[in-house]
């Protein structure tokens, strides 16, 4: 009865909310919530929470953020999506179409840090360590540095802190491992 906006809807049961159908469906059909600038010659839709069905059923598909902050445009659609979840579970920021669970097309920045799990056990992090790189292994796992053709090129032991570069099972403090005679170091001078 005494409502703070235009619309206020107030339930106590458990399946509160407002319901938008779009009754054309198929692959493609998007149904959403805009958000508008009136402007002196026409409405100006600017955002949109947008559902897209992909056609692979009946209420399967994707949920897109989209933004359009151009001058005088009165269009936002799947295009201007700046935050997409796919039905599949793949987040993207800045893609519609992403490939993994967090695909972003662009720089990530972290004032902190990446924390690495498999499962729910905890494996290591990636951190800001008083302004420099710091990259560690949980406890006493072990980190390496690689390619895909040499994936633990350098390797450092969790539980003792041996470095092997050649090497995942370095018996000393640093232990360099090679195949080819006379490969195991090499000092020049510019």
């Amino acid at each position: 009865t005494t409502p703070l906006t235009r619309l206020e809807i107030k339930e106590s049961g458990t399946d509160t909310g407002i319901t938008i159908t779009n009754t054309n469906e198929g692959a493609g059909k998007t149904s959403g919530l805009y958000f508008k600038e009136a402007g002196s010659a026409a409405d100006y839709r600017k955002a949109a929470v947008i559902f897209e069905n992909d056609g692979t059923g009946h209420g399967v598909g994707d949920l897109h953020l989209a933004v359009n902050n151009a001058a005088n445009s009165n269009a936002v659609s799947k295009a201007d999506a700046k935050l997409t979840i796919l039905h599949e579970g793949n987040v993207g920021i800045g893609t519609t179409a992403p490939g993994v669970k967090l695909d972003v097309d662009g720089q990530i920045r972290s004032d902190d840090s990446f924390l690495l799990q498999s499962g729910t056990t905890a494996i290591g992090s990636i951190r800001n360590q008083s302004g420099a790189l710091d990259i560690r292994g949980d406890s006493t796992r072990d980190v390496s540095l690689g390619s895909v053709t040499s994936p633990q090129a350098l390797f450092v032991e969790g539980t003792n802190g041996n470095v092997g570069i050649g090497t995942t099972a370095p018996s000393a403090l640093l232990e360099i491992s090679s195949t080819t005679a006379n490969d195991f170091l090499k000092l020049t001078s510019a």
